[in-house]
Parts: C-alpha cells; sequence; structure tokens
C-alpha cells in the first residue's frame, strides 16, 4: 500500500518506492517516471474479435482480470469504470500477477484489460494483439518516491537517474545539478 511503501521509506527499510502514490507526506519526495493507459490484449485470430473491440463485444467476451495489490491502492478499477458508465463485463478468471496475463491470453479466447505498457512488449511475440479499450478510461502515472534524507545522497540519485533513464524518460529530478 501507499502507506506502508512511504513508511518503509520514512524507516530507511527501502532506498525507493515506485508506485502510483494519490499524495505523500512531508518528507516524501516523489517524480514521474511515466504516464499510461489502458488497453486491451487478445489473441490472434480470435473467433469473436475482428480489428475492432466493440463495447458490445467487449461486455460479451469473457475477460481475464488482474488484481494485484490492495483496491484502494489503484488509482481505478475496470470494474469501476465500467460501473460509473452502468457496465458490466464478465470476468471467468483472475490473476494476482500482470506478467502472466499474456501467456494465459494467449492460449485462451479470454480478453484481457491493462496497462499497455507492461502488455504490449509482450503482443508481438506471441501472437496478441493490442486493441483500444470502447470505452474511456483514465490515464495514469507511475511515480519514484524517496524520502527527503537522501535526496542529496550521490547513490540514491544515481538510482533514481538509472531507474527514470530505464523507464526511457529523463525528468529532471530534485536533488542532482542538471550539468
Amino acid at each position: 500500500s501507499s502507506a506502508d511503501c512511504f513508511d518503509r521509506l520514512f524507516a530507511a527499510d527501502w532506498d525507493l518506492a515506485i508506485g502510483r502514490f494519490d499524495a505523500a507526506p512531508d518528507g516524501i519526495k516523489r517524480a514521474p517516471l511515466f504516464s499510461d493507459q489502458i488497453v486491451c490484449l487478445a489473441r490472434v485470430g480470435h473467433p469473436r474479435i475482428e480489428e475492432e473491440l466493440t463495447l458490445d463485444g467487449y461486455l460479451e467476451e469473457a475477460h481475464l482480470s488482474i488484481e494485484a495489490g490492495l483496491a484502494g491502492d489503484q488509482p481505478f478499477t475496470i470494474e469501476d469504470v465500467l460501473r460509473s458508465q452502468g457496465l458490466e463485463r464478465r470476468v471467468v478468471s483472475r490473476l494476482e500477477n500482470l506478467a502472466m496475463a499474456p501467456f494465459v491470453v494467449a492460449r485462451t479466447d479470454l480478453i484481457c484489460t491493462a496497462p499497455r505498457r507492461t502488455i504490449e512488449p509482450f503482443a508481438s511475440g506471441m501472437g496478441l494483439r493490442i486493441l483500444e479499450p470502447p470505452f474511456e478510461t483514465p490515464a495514469f502515472e507511475l511515480e519514484l518516491a524517496w524520502h527527503a534524507s537522501v535526496e542529496a545522497d550521490p547513490a540514491n540519485t544515481w538510482l533514481r537517474e538509472s531507474i527514470a533513464a530505464s523507464a526511457a524518460l529523463r525528468p529532471r529530478l530534485p536533488g542532482r545539478s542538471q550539468a
């Protein structure tokens, strides 16, 4: 949970935390890593899904749901988004590990709704297709968090910058002069 992450940063149990945080207490510094959006994943050759996913088709299909972490720590759930529009999908299977979803979808007629940046690397090599969801979904941001006491620490600064670089962004992170 966000609170647990912040507690571990305050206790110096962790150097950094990566997640989706609503608000941070005083003493916690944050920087954005990247924004992401929700997409749908289906196998190539799915018997009912053509080039585009329709709302009716989406709602009629059997879904693989990813339920990692605590619901209160997620910026939103697909069920919340659908419910706000008076809709409901048919979830027939659940996973806690998002990394396993492409393997399940590749071998079934289930579809999965998940973050693009996590799912997309698997799509081409596993016979999977990325489809835009047929309803509005909010974008969300993944952030890096650390305790203010390590703001200027060279090792922590290096780690923050290395993580930011691997996220394919080079934001101006606090605690390091930009040369």
